[in-house]
């Protein structure tokens, strides 16, 4: 199996293949946009994602589950 991480933070938005056993596989990291928009925002980190999958050699099918490290606090009610 094979998994994607992605890590958005301030600066950069970065996104890594491991395989199952932790393995690196291949990784990307693209500029943060500033003062962009939430939606700009999920299109790097979907870019990123893309990208580092690419390198691998692996499809977006071949991947099981995806991860984000996200800074700040999640609001429990809303989800936001």
């Amino acid at each position: 199996m094979y998994y994607l991480g992605i890590d958005l933070g301030g600066t950069n938005v970065a996104a890594a293949v491991v395989e199952e056993s932790g393995k690196l596989l291949g990784k990307v990291s693209l500029p943060t946009p500033r003062d962009g928009t939430a939606e700009q925002v999920a299109d790097q980190m979907a870019a990123a994602s893309r990208a580092a999958v690419e390198q691998t050699g692996l499809s977006m099918d071949e991947i099981a589950s995806v991860g984000i490290g996200s800074p700040g606090t999640i609001e429990p009610d809303t989800g936001v």
